[in-house]
C-alpha cells in the first residue's frame, strides 16, 4: 500500500508457493490466428493466453517470455475531486495461470500522478514526487491495483484540497516491461493518456523438475530436435524449458 499525494494506492501481490505437476503448455495461445472465411482480406485477431482474458503481443520461445498488454489503472477527476464518466478504469488485475509468472527482472510497478497544468516545475526523474517506481518480487502471479482518492486535507483545508485536484487531474498506476517506460517530463502522462495498454513480461516453464530428474525418469516433454534446459521461475523452486538444437528453430 502506497499513499502518493492524495491518491491510495492499494497493491495486492500473489506468489506461487508450490507448483504443481500439471504441464501448461502455451502454444496454442501464441500461435493461434482465425480469419474470417467469407472475407478476400485475413485480417488477424488478437490472440489471448488460453483460458484467460491476457492479449499476447510477443513471444520469445528462446527465452521462455510472452510479452502481454494489460490496460493500467487509472483515474481523472474534475477540480473538485469528482470521477469525469467514462474516464478511469480504478483497478488493474493480472492473474497468470500456471507455470507462468511476471518478470522480476523486466518489469517495474510506477504509480503517478499528472501534472501537465502545473505552472510549478515539472520533476524530472520518477523519485516519489508525482512518480514513484519499484522493482517486483520473483514468482509473482497476481497483481492487483486499486486507485482510491482521500480526502486528507480536511474541510478546513478546501483550498488545499481544491489545488490538490487542479494540480493532478489524473493518476495511474501499472506494470510495465523495464524497456518500455522511462519517465520524462512533459512527456510520459501524455504518452499514457494516449496508450493506457503497457507491455508486460511474463516467463513460463514446461514443468516444476530439474532436467536431470525428468531426463532419468524419461518424463521429459521435450522431444525430436529439443533439450532440455533448467528454468526457474520462483526462486528457490526448480523447472525446465525446451529448448531447439542447433541448426533447428521453431517451437520446441
Amino acid at each position: 500500500m502506497a499513499l502518493l499525494g492524495s491518491m491510495l494506492i492499494i497493491v495486492q501481490l500473489s506468489m506461487v508457493v508450490l507448483l504443481g505437476a500439471a504441464i501448461f503448455t502455451p502454444i496454442a495461445a501464441v500461435t493461434a490466428v482465425t480469419s474470417d472465411p467469407n472475407s478476400t482480406s485475413h485480417a488477424t485477431k488478437p490472440t489471448y493466453l488460453t483460458r484467460y482474458n491476457v492479449i499476447i503481443t510477443n513471444f520469445s520461445f528462446d527465452e521462455a517470455e510472452l510479452q502481454i498488454a494489460p490496460a493500467a489503472a487509472y483515474s481523472c477527476h474534475d477540480a473538485r475531486g469528482n470521477a469525469i464518466p467514462n474516464n478511469s478504469n480504478t483497478v488493474y488485475y493480472l492473474m497468470l495461470p500456471p507455470l507462468y509468472t511476471i518478470s522480476e527482472t523486466k518489469n517495474k510497478f510506477v504509480a503517478a500522478c499528472d501534472n501537465l497544468t502545473s505552472n510549478n516545475k515539472v520533476p524530472y526523474t520518477c523519485s516519489g514526487v508525482a512518480c514513484t517506481e519499484s522493482g517486483l518480487v520473483g514468482g509473482l502471479i497476481t497483481f492487483e491495483i486499486i486507485l482510491s482518492y482521500l480526502n486528507r486535507f480536511g474541510e478546513q483545508n478546501r483550498n488545499e484540497t481544491k489545488w490538490f485536484y487542479e494540480e493532478y487531474p489524473c493518476s495511474y498506476a501499472f506494470l510495465v516491461e523495464d524497456s518500455k517506460f522511462t519517465y520524462a517530463p512533459n512527456t510520459s502522462f501524455q504518452q499514457l493518456s494516449n496508450n493506457k495498454q503497457l507491455p508486460v513480461v511474463i516467463n513460463w516453464q514446461v514443468g516444476d523438475e530439474p532436467c536431470d530428474v525428468v531426463e532419468k525418469s524419461n518424463n521429459s516433454s521435450c522431444k525430436g530436435n529439443s533439450k532440455c534446459v533448467d528454468r526457474s521461475i520462483v526462486p528457490g523452486k526448480p523447472g525446465y524449458i525446451c529448448k531447439c538444437l542447433d541448426g533447428y528453430h521453431g517451437n520446441p
